[in-house]
């Protein structure tokens, strides 16, 4: 399923989705239905793409040796090359910053430090020689475990950042061997260690005064001192890809002593044989690949075969009566990851929402299946099911709370995904709405009585009168007839 067989660059995704630079044919991305072509560049990414990042916000970043750098947000696809403000357009690294920006390291034009502002929008800021990088042709950037950033050069230099300024730059005089550094990496206790060509690999405690690279004391065990790619896994192996495949080193004792030195080649399945700069990935389930000349690599450690792991699951689309509510004039609750933000009320009639979920088990993927439950409406759990949506119609008004799970073998489960919504009641269910209703009808009553009584007083009134009329009038009546008589 591949559209070429040379795997540049590989990263993965907040979702667990693996992407891939294949040959010069653009992006690929690896789920549980298999590999797919990314087309929203529309053809653009026909070139060598040498690697991949994402920033905070979850946007797509990808390296391009020849055409700068692309990024990719909800506005769309952007270009940053030499003509607006990139220093260069062979892009051999990108990786992001602990403050939201992202460092891109370029062949033969330096560094540069870029922020996203505003979708479509990027501010640039150029790091060479001013800045103390002496050496522009840079060869990669890596991350150490305080977010530091690190840089290595073609004239075998290492060093760090200041914030915009190299804090320190190491060389021949402490320890490294001058030959071009390729790739770095960075052990759990912070050392660095440094890949090179053709010199094997060097390490130092960037803790130390003075500073000093040594070499690792297996290097003549290495199956050759050409180093493409460095990575440590979870269990604190270090893995050294070449072109003749991948090294496996083990340690015991002090810092930088070899234990043993496994060699992968196309003996012992590692048939892409040659591998590619900086092209590794361990993956959340602790699964390594590695991309080469000829194809994509996948190890899974004998730890991992026998531990079950739990699928990555992630919230492909939340919709409201079936219309995305990224699409609606909700869309401000939307987070780019997927999920919702706190604070969602929605008015009574606005009661029929759907959930889509996916998750991503490269090693299990047919057996995938998810349960479900929405606090407020229903405490128990769905029974396990493949359905990767579920429709909730006609809510009534209150607080609710859907969680999903994914799970491969029925007994280990992802972290439940979250999602809090409210459904507001109509006008006339809210306290005060009936409080003022109860006033009216007491009113209303009141005015009714006082209406009523003032009738019945008039009523009263005019009955009094006609009797004291018909009263005077007998009255009068009897005088005349007493009149008569005499």
């Amino acid at each position: 399923g591949l559209s070429g067989n040379r795997i540049y660059a590989l990263h993965e995704d907040r979702g667990g989705r693996l992407w891939l630079a294949v040959s010069h044919n653009g992006l690929q991305v690896l789920d549980i239905s298999g590999f797919h072509a990314f087309e929203r560049d529309s053809g653009y990414l026909n070139v060598k793409c040498k690697t991949l990042a994402e920033d905070s916000a979850g946007n797509l970043w990808v390296g391009t040796e020849g055409k700068g750098l692309v990024v990719f947000d909800s506005a769309g696809m952007h270009r940053l090359n030499r003509e607006n403000g990139l220093p260069g357009d062979l892009v051999q690294k990108i990786v992001a910053g602990t403050d939201g920006g992202m460092w891109v390291a370029t062949l033969t034009a330096g560094v540069a430090r870029v922020h996203r502002t505003a979708p479509g929008t990027f501010e640039v800021k150029k790091i060479g020689p001013r800045e103390g990088l002496s050496d522009p042709q840079v060869q990669t950037l890596a991350v150490d475990p305080t977010g530091r950033v690190w840089v290595a050069t073609l004239s075998g230099q290492v060093g760090w950042f200041q914030q915009d300024r190299i804090g320190g730059m190491f060389d021949q005089k402490n320890g490294l061997p001058g030959a071009p550094v390729r790739v770095l990496a960075f052990d759990r206790q912070g050392r660095v260690w440094a890949g090179t060509k053709g010199a094997g690999i060097f390490w130092a405690d960037p803790g130390a005064k003075p500073l000093r690279f040594q070499p690792l004391d297996a290097a003549s065990r290495l199956h050759s001192p050409n180093i493409y790619l460095l990575a440590f896994d979870a269990a604190g192996n270090l893995w050294a890809g070449s072109e003749t495949g991948v090294d496996k080193i083990t340690f015991a004792g002090e810092a930088g002593t070899a234990a043993s030195v496994q060699h992968f080649g196309k003996n012992e399945g590692f048939l892409g044989i040659e591998t590619c700069h900086d092209a590794v990935l361990e993956d959340r389930q602790g699964i390594l690949w590695f991309g080469t000349m000829n194809g994509l690599v996948r190890y899974v450690p004998a730890t991992l075969e026998n531990k079950p792991v739990p699928p990555v699951l992630h919230l492909e689309s939340i919709s409201l009566f079936y219309k995305p509510l990224a699409e609606t004039a909700y869309a401000g609750f939307v987070l780019p990851e997927g999920g919702l933000r706190e604070g969602l009320e929605l008015p009574y009639y606005q009661n029929h929402l759907s959930f889509s979920f996916r998750a991503v088990d490269l090693g299990n993927p047919e057996h995938i299946r998810y349960r479900w439950r929405l606090g407020g409406a229903e405490e128990a759990w769905s029974p396990l099911s493949a359905q990767e949506q579920v429709n909730y119609a006609r809510l009534a008004p209150g607080a609710y709370h859907f969680q999903v799970q994914a799970t491969s073998d029925g007994e280990t489960f992802s972290e439940p995904l979250s999602v809090r919504f409210v459904v507001q009641p109509p006008v006339w269910q809210l306290w005060w709405f009936q409080v003022l209703a109860g006033l009216a009808v007491l009113g209303l009553i009141a005015v009714g009585a006082l209406l009523w009584v003032r009738r019945i007083r008039t009523v009263e009134r005019a009955r009094r009168e006609r009797l004291e009329v018909a009263n005077r009038l007998l009255q009068l009546e009897q005088k005349e007839i007493g009149r008569a008589h005499v």
